[in-house]
């Protein structure tokens, strides 16, 4: 018993690992800032390759760091008096220590990357999830449930621990429970099949609306990449807007006519989303290479195909008013599924008006029509 412990106290802890990886993320993400600074376009550029250059200086800083040229130790791992060896003690060579962090960083780095629509609708959909979603859970899995040593699915792979900074005798191997080999194996094996089940899901509403959007504002040529989400606005459900978001090769952010296009090939894509009530599209112009991301965006809302036919129906002059002035109709409201307008005129005039909403809302089918009159001053 007292061996086990004198065993198990050589190796680091689980709060000073994340502790050291935490310091290096934060370190190489002022890295990935500063050089956008000086390189913003250069890496909008890289478009989709951008999370490739971040892996690979994550990978040359903690490859070397990590092997015998620092001593099996980054700067996070020096900090909290920590390193990496293998099982006789000594530092990894560098090939080994590569090895190490290309286990650990694929799941991160594919994990929100720059997808086409093509290659999620292709049979790669199945290789990413088992590595984003099932590597990267067994990778979680064994580091918090492998207690003894703390060893998780990139430390097993080189054969390789995290001790102690002072720690230079070998080793002693300490066998992990097949039950959690099993379970990690099974969380590849589970997030491998899930695109069977969400390839049935998205071909049904609303998920199939939501995709044929994507699909015809990322076919864009200036659109590097997109998104479209749908948002209730109201728990009820009868407020809701379409969001796009669209990544451009050119920094022209603000314009107008673009985002005016995007809104109009979302709206088109399903016959659903004519009755949205506006649609948010977000132009962005910016870089997102793992280790540090920026952007600059601007937001413009446009009216929903709701919104549009409501503005045309109550824009459009009514017939034969008499003392209800020309221009009558000043102020238009959008809420969802109601349309206000307000009106001047005389009395009998301001009767036939409403008599003329009333008419108008059921020839449009619109749930319901506010009229507000004001006395002419």
């Amino acid at each position: 018993m007292n061996t086990e412990l004198a065993v198990a106290s050589v190796f680091a802890g689980a709060w000073r690992r994340i502790g050291a990886f935490v310091a290096d993320a934060i370190l190489l993400g002022l890295v990935g800032v500063c050089a956008g600074y000086f390189l913003f376009d250069f890496f909008v550029g890289l478009g989709a390759l951008g999370r490739a250059l971040g892996f690979t200086i994550a990978l040359a800083y903690f490859g070397t760091l990590n092997s015998h040229m620092g001593n099996g130790q980054t700067l996070g791992k020096r900090l909290l008096k920590i390193r990496v060896v293998g099982a006789d003690g000594t530092a990894l060579p560098v090939p080994k220590s590569v090895a190490r962090i290309a286990v650990l960083g694929t799941p991160w780095f594919l994990n929100n990357a720059w997808f086409s629509a093509e290659l999620l609708e292709s049979p790669m959909i199945y290789v990413l999830t088992a590595l984003v979603f099932g590597l990267g859970l067994a990778i979680v899995y064994l580091f918090v449930f492998n207690r003894p040593t703390r060893q998780s699915l990139h430390d097993l792979a080189v054969a390789s621990y995290v001790v102690q900074a002072e720690s230079t005798q070998p080793i002693a191997g300490m066998p992990i429970s097949r039950v959690h080999f099993g379970f990690a194996a099974a969380l590849v094996v589970v997030a491998a099949a899930v695109p069977l089940f969400t390839t049935r899901l998205v071909e049904r509403e609303p998920f199939a609306g939501l995709m044929n959007a994507y699909r015809a504002v990322a076919a864009e040529p200036d659109v590097v990449y997109a998104g479209v989400n749908k948002v209730w606005a109201s728990t009820s459900g009868d407020s809701n807007y379409l969001q796009v978001t669209a990544y451009l090769a050119e920094s022209n952010i603000d314009d107008v006519e673009k985002a005016r296009r995007l809104a109009t090939l979302a709206i088109n894509a399903d016959p659903s989303f004519k009755q949205v009530a506006s649609v948010q599209v977000t132009l962005a112009y910016g870089y997102d290479i793992g280790i540090a991301s920026a952007n600059r965006a601007m937001t413009q809302q446009h009216a929903g195909g709701m919104a549009r036919d409501r503005r045309a129906l109550a824009t459009r002059r009514p017939p034969e008013f008499g003392g209800v002035q020309r221009g009558a109709v000043v102020r238009i409201m959008q809420r969802p599924a109601q349309h206000e307008v307000r009106a001047r005129g005389d009395q009998g005039a301001l009767k036939r008006f409403q008599q003329y909403l009333a008419s108008a809302e059921r020839a449009a089918g619109i749930r319901k029509i506010h009229g507000f009159a004001s006395p002419v001053a």
